[in-house]
């Protein structure tokens, strides 16, 4: 099948490697990295079975977003939360915020989660141990976990609204 490599990149990158690969070049975010000639650096990790609890999980993100571990370009990951919901969390250097999106997913509210979920990050110089060991430290431990989940489980919305 026919195809045109796309490039979405920054309208002050003026020549890289994605300009000698791309067809057509479209303009995105103004981006100003510290070495714009450079290509981001990729980071990726599974988080399939980690739980986080919202304020740990806000935490982190800000962390990441405002530069602790390195200069983010992007970040993207599915996320698991003790109340069984999973979300897709997006940030994109340039842009206002973080957004967040509920899956549309049966909740999970029996032990670890074995359904996908991980995060990848793009940036220039990554500290990646660092995020890995901050990452492993804001998730839930098993019998919190556990704890967090036999109360979603008896928690009837209905009965609630009723009393």
């Amino acid at each position: 099948m026919p195809y045109r490599r796309v490039a979405v990149l920054p309208p002050s990158l003026k020549d890289s490697e994605w300009h000698g690969w791309a067809d057509e070049i479209i303009p995105g975010n103004d981006l100003s990295p510290t070495n714009p000639e450079s290509l981001p650096n990729l980071w990726r990790s599974p988080l399939t079975g980690i739980v986080f609890d919202p304020p740990s999980l806000e935490m982190i993100l800000t962390e990441l977003t405002g530069g602790a571990y390195g200069e983010l370009q992007r970040l993207k990951g599915i996320f698991e939360m003790p109340d069984g919901r999973a979300f897709y969390i997006d940030f994109v250097q340039g842009l206002t915020g973080i957004e967040y999106a509920e899956l549309p997913l049966e909740p999970w509210l029996e032990g670890r989660p074995q359904r996908f979920s991980g995060i990848e990050l793009a940036g220039w110089n990554l500290n990646q141990k660092l995020i890995a060991d901050t990452l492993l430290e804001g998730c839930l431990a098993d019998e919190i976990l556990t704890h967090y989940q036999q109360q979603y489980k008896n928690f009837n919305p209905l009965e609630e609204a009723i009393a």
